[in-house]
């Protein structure tokens, strides 16, 4: 032992005989410091050397000793400290003995077994925590350990804390997170973690009550795992709603068509009245199809279109009835008048430039052509447009009898004037009057012929135009309108080995030589674009490829985007075509546009081509919209030569674009036509869109 030892040993046993601050025993046999208030010395005895254990306690654990300069604690502190630590011992062996003081909640606060109360045990040192609250804790101050509630009641207030725990995260979850706010058309809560509809309703804000449903459905679901299980990402549960809330609309559309006749309207051609619209659709719904899945969805379709659907206010029994009513008139009128064109000579007569001429009130009408000849008339459209007249025209129909076919058609060749509204035609020599029939009918024979062939051409370019995909997770939706009988715009989905092309485009100009590129243009992108991976790739070949059959004023914009579903990006070129709008509130900002460079097909041979052309890649997340769209959009004039621009397209956009992406179109549409007026249609109109669920 060296001489520092002895000084420090023998300052030591002076100040343990002298200070009484050096002689505060706790837990019996344990020596407490005076300068750190902890125990330094434990299980001491006669035996023991307790200068030396003391000694070995300031040199290597005491903080506060500094070879006996270190302030000495107070006497009233140290008797303090000398009381906790002795609690402190207590509470130990209560522990110890009784699995009571055990128990904790969900977030890891102690629930002590006399208030009942969960402790939040902030302390490294759980055990001293513990003892303060229980000396604070009025339960146990008043009755001491008599006071210990059972064991029963411990669990009991562990789970009401857990209780509120869990409704706290559930109420934080339900305002917060999309995928938690989920419900059908019922208001179905969806669960996030089984993704079924367990019969809870959901409110908007959340109540107190809604939540306790959802806790007990949680408390049972085998995915919730306490709400620590893994929850379905939002994509698939917003797929898993949409087929649900179908399911529901089909079943409520076949259980309101059944109950209420308003909802079951239908003409003499068994086609179906819309109960919100009152019109006429287009679907055939006869009796036996109201359990048919497939006559209900076309139903559920016309709905999507109906913009009186989306206010919810079905229209009334009698209102609708009596557009059936009237329908009815109309079709019993055709049926009869087609009857009538076929067998009954007053009604096929026609003036010399073959318009139809009344029976009824005696007058030409110009807008109904019927060529010499019942066998060339086409009935229906001719009856159609006859019947009109007689219900919304003629002022004799129904209240005379049709004059016969000699005195009308002296009417109608102008040599006898109509006794009723007369309108007399200049003196024509007759043998001057028969050529120029004879010439009108041989021009209008030529340009009926024109007509249908360009009417067939139509038809065919139609049915080269695709549907739309069904890809879960997206929506698909479309228009598409040429101004004239063939249009030089297209849009097309090109499967590949790298996802889905998406193709929309114009033709520089319109008509017959439009028509006939549109499809040369759609076919080499759909050959090029389905084995290769790369967007500016398909366009570089279907450029190469199509230019040497464009002239020097002809060319083609294109946008052509590749879209992998899976990991939500769509790889877009541009080659002279108008921007790709990318809409979503959730974004900032919420609207986007793509114009990446590139020039029209047909403008360079391939070099300059391949060189302008850039790809851009954009990362799709929920709730995108993405819109595409031709210049006959932002260029459509109205009376005043006035566009309508980009602007007011991005308005449009901006105030529909929560929508479905098939009623974005058709509010585009609509305010395309309300801005156009009465002024001409000048180009060719097609829309693309497709939202991201």
């Amino acid at each position: 032992m060296s001489l520092d030892d002895h000084k420090a040993i023998k300052h030591i046993h002076d100040a343990m005989a002298q200070d009484p601050r050096w002689q505060v025993i706790v837990l019996g046999n344990s020596w407490l410091c005076p300068y750190c208030g902890e125990v330094g010395a434990r299980g001491l005895s006669m035996e023991s050397e307790v200068e030396h254990e003391v000694l070995q306690h300031l040199r290597s654990v005491c903080p506060d000793w500094r070879a006996f300069q270190g302030k000495l604690i107070s006497q009233k502190s140290l008797d303090k400290r000398a009381a906790q630590v002795s609690f402190q011992a207590k509470v130990e062996k209560l522990i110890a003995k009784d699995d009571r003081f055990s128990v904790f909640d969900l977030a890891g606060q102690w629930i002590c077994p006399f208030c009942l109360r969960p402790v939040d045990l902030e302390d490294a040192d759980a055990l001293a925590a513990r003892a303060r609250h229980m000396r604070k804790c009025a339960s146990y101050r008043e009755r001491k350990e008599k006071g210990l509630a059972r064991s029963s009641a411990v669990r009991e207030a562990a789970e009401t804390s857990n209780l509120k725990l869990r409704t706290r995260k559930v109420k934080k979850r339900l305002l917060k997170k999309p995928s938690w706010q989920l419900r059908d058309g019922k208001q179905r809560w969806l669960c996030p973690f089984c993704a079924t509809f367990p019969g809870q309703f959901l409110s908007d804000p959340p109540r107190e009550k809604d939540i306790a449903k959802i806790l007990r459905h949680l408390s049972s679901c085998t995915e919730a795992h306490d709400l620590a299980g893994t929850e379905r990402d939002l994509r698939s549960l917003r797929a898993i709603l949409a087929r649900e809330i179908k399911k529901q609309s089909l079943k409520a559309l076949r259980r309101k068509t059944k109950k209420y006749p308003a909802w079951f309207q239908r003409d003499m051609e068994i086609i179906w009245y819309c109960p919100f619209c009152a019109e006429r659709t287009e679907v055939y719904f006869p009796e036996a199809a109201r359990d048919e899945a497939s006559t209900l969805m076309e139903a559920l379709r016309h709905f999507e279109r109906c913009s009186k659907y989306k206010s919810g206010k079905p229209q009334s029994l009698q209102a609708i009835q009596k557009e059936v009513e009237r329908n009815n008139q109309l079709i019993k009128l055709k049926r009869e008048i087609r009857r009538s064109l076929s067998s009954d000579a007053r009604f096929t007569v026609a003036n010399i430039l073959g318009a139809w001429a009344c029976p009824y009130c005696r007058q030409v009408v110009s807008d109904i052509d019927l060529p010499k000849g019942a066998e060339s008339v086409e009935l229906p459209p001719v009856a159609e447009k006859i019947a009109q007249h007689l219900l919304n025209h003629c002022d004799s129909w129904g209240k005379r009898e049709p004059v016969e076919a000699a005195e009308l058609s002296a009417i109608a060749d102008g040599r006898v004037r109509p006794t009723l509204a007369p309108r007399q035609l200049p003196s024509i020599e007759e043998d001057v009057l028969i050529s120029l029939g004879r010439e009108v009918a041989e021009l209008k024979t030529y340009l009926r012929n024109e007509r249908e062939g360009l009417e067939d051409a139509r038809n065919k370019q139609r049915r080269l135009l695709p549907r739309v995909p069904e890809i879960e997770g997206y929506e698909f939706g479309y228009y598409y309108e040429p101004c004239e009988a063939l249009g030089g715009d297209f849009y097309d989905f090109i499967p590949s080995r790298a996802g889905l092309g998406i193709a929309i485009g114009d033709i520089s100009g319109h008509g017959i030589g439009a028509g006939l590129l549109m499809g040369l243009a759609k076919k080499l992108l759909e050959v090029h674009g389905r084995d290769r991976s790369s967007p500016k790739e398909t366009l570089s070949l279907a450029n190469r490829d199509i230019f040497p059959d464009l002239d020097a004023r002809t060319f083609v914009t294109v946008c052509y985007s590749l879209l992998d579903a899976k990991k939500r990006t769509l790889r877009m070129v541009r080659a002279g075509h108008n921007p790709l709008i990318l809409y979503n509130p959730d974004r900032d900002p919420e609207l986007m546009t793509f114009e990446p460079q590139g020039i029209a097909l047909g403008m360079d041979a391939g070099k300059l081509f391949d060189k302008t052309l850039q790809e851009e890649t954009i990362q799709l997340q929920s709730g995108d919209l993405v819109f595409q769209y031709t210049d006959g959009i932002t260029e459509c004039q109205n009376e005043a030569k006035q566009e309508l621009g980009s602007k007011h397209l991005h308005q449009i956009i901006r105030t529909h674009g929560k929508e479905q992406a098939e009623y974005v179109i058709f509010k585009v549409v609509k305010a395309l036509e309300a801005f156009r007026g009465e002024a001409r249609v000048q180009d060719d109109v097609t829309l693309l869109a497709f939202k991201v669920l």
